[in-house]
């Protein structure tokens, strides 16, 4: 996925009357100097790519900015009060995570409470989970090439663009981090780009899960995804964020739902070594009613049926679905990674019509046009869902 190009340079005025034809000759030179100065510009954005130091597929930002989002789509979030990685406290804390940093470079670390966390090779998640670092302003305007550009070409053909950043489990229970690491939490990637860079989409559904997390747990000690109940909790945020930005879907009706069962975890690391037995740690949804009939179509073009509260692994996209049933007659383009496995159903349920297909942020090679899927699928509106630790990923640039 690369950039478009930048703005021409604007039309000339019209001469004035009073000159004579053989005056505008002399605008020759001025036009030839436009053209070259837009040439030198093309080719500085082109330089600008391929001479980042964030590597060659940078994405760089071509779109004029938007509007915000209404306030209903990012509701205050409480992030730490004091930052232990800015001013005199950095060295500290940096003395600190020296002390511990043989110990996390596993695949999984060790958390309190018997929480088990990925390591610091899955895109520096234990470091994102402190805000050890920020984003670059290269790294910054990489997701502002990606997400801007985004909106901007959705917007041309009428869509809208949600971006929801499905939170990791250290940013909702901070608790099942080790003691010593919840002591050096600060705010993180999203904070950052939330202040930088306001006229992105953002869906903040943090606050709401958070109060939701102090009586209900949404995320399992053996699985760094949201609980599918955990997911119902965003998407609700979601939807209230919907109604009031688009008047289409102000009618959308709530899920469905009522509380939560608990039922066996899923142990994420199982493949990799850590035989740990689940214990009735996995939070679900209790629909109020049966979950409506859909029809999947599946990669290959073979149709199955199932209820609209079945999940779909990433691995078995690009999927379209069908709910008849559903109250909403839009049909939503979902972008998604492994989290939409547990917040899918959610849009299954309420809109006739979903495509999903992966976003392949951590596969640049696979990442999508999204505009052209939008318009490939006849899609009314498009949500990208991306989990956080993805943050640290370069959008459009391999990873190491």
């Amino acid at each position: 996925m690369t950039a478009e190009g930048g703005q021409g340079p604007r039309d000339l005025p019209e001469a004035k009357a009073s000159w004579r034809h053989d005056h505008r000759w002399r605008l020759v030179p001025f036009v030839l100097l436009i053209a070259l100065v837009v040439v030198a510009t093309i080719a500085g954005m082109v330089w600008r790519s391929q001479q980042s130091p964030l590597g060659e597929g940078v994405i760089q930002p071509t779109a004029e900015p938007g509007a915000p989002l209404p306030a209903e789509c990012a509701p205050d979030f409480a992030e730490p009060a004091v930052d232990p990685w800015a001013g005199e406290a950095a060295a500290a804390s940096e003395a600190v995570w020296q002390e511990h940093v043989d110990g996390l470079g596993g695949y999984w670390v060790e958390g309190d409470d018997g929480h088990v966390l990925l390591g610091e090779p899955h895109w520096s998640n234990l470091s994102q989970a402190v805000g050890r670092t920020e984003l670059s302003p290269e790294h910054v305007e990489a997701w502002d090439g990606y997400l801007s550009n985004m909106r901007a070409d959705l917007a041309e053909q009428g869509r809208d663009l949600y971006v929801v950043v499905a939170p990791a489990k250290w940013q909702i229970v901070p608790e099942a981090l080790p003691d010593w690491m919840e002591a050096l939490r600060g705010p993180g990637h999203f904070a950052q780009l939330q202040e930088e860079l306001p006229e992105v989409p953002w869906v903040d559904v943090r606050a709401a899960m958070a109060e939701e997390a102090a009586t209900t747990p949404l995320y399992s000690p053996l699985n760094s995804h949201w609980t599918d109940y955990g997911a119902s909790v965003a998407f609700a945020q979601l939807a209230e964020c919907m109604r009031e930005a688009d008047a289409s879907l102000a009618a959308m009706p709530e899920l469905p739902i009522e509380g939560a069962d608990v039922v066996l975890d899923r142990n994420e690391f199982a493949g990799v070594g850590l035989p740990r037995e689940p214990g009735p740690d996995w939070t679900v949804p209790v629909w109020v009613e049966e979950p409506a009939p859909m029809t999947i179509v599946g990669p290959d073009g073979a149709e199955r049926e199932a209820d609209a509260a079945t999940s779909t692994d990433m691995e078995g996209l690009p999927i379209t679905t069908s709910t008849s049933a559903a109250p909403m007659e839009q049909h939503v383009l979902l972008v998604r990674d492994s989290t939409g496995s547990q917040i899918g159903p959610m849009f299954q349920t309420m809109f006739q019509e979903t495509t999903q297909i992966r976003s392949s942020l951590e596969a640049p090679s696979g990442m999508p046009d999204v505009a052209a899927e939008a318009e490939a699928a006849g899609a009314d509106v498009v949500v990208l869902v991306l989990t956080q630790r993805y943050l640290q990923i370069v959008p459009g640039v391999e990873g190491p």
